[in-house]
């Protein structure tokens, strides 16, 4: 996945816009709690975008909704 297509995912997984996704918008997207904590690298409780991307580098999410 580009970068463009990257952060446009991410905007929708943050519905709240505050720039950070929380676990339950993860989970509300389909990702499970364990991939969500693999892309929490810091484990401050959410992802940043940067965090974001570099687990669609690393091949956590596949498309079509389906996180590995």
């Amino acid at each position: 996945m580009d970068s463009k297509k990257a952060i446009t995912k991410y905007k929708s997984i943050d519905k709240n816009g505050d720039g950070i996704v929380t676990k339950a918008e993860a989970e509300a997207e389909g990702m499970s709690g364990p991939i969500f904590n693999k892309l929490d690298a810091n484990k401050d409780g959410s992802i940043s975008r940067s965090e974001f991307i570099a687990g669609l580098a690393a091949g956590y999410y596949t498309g079509g909704g389906k996180w590995e």
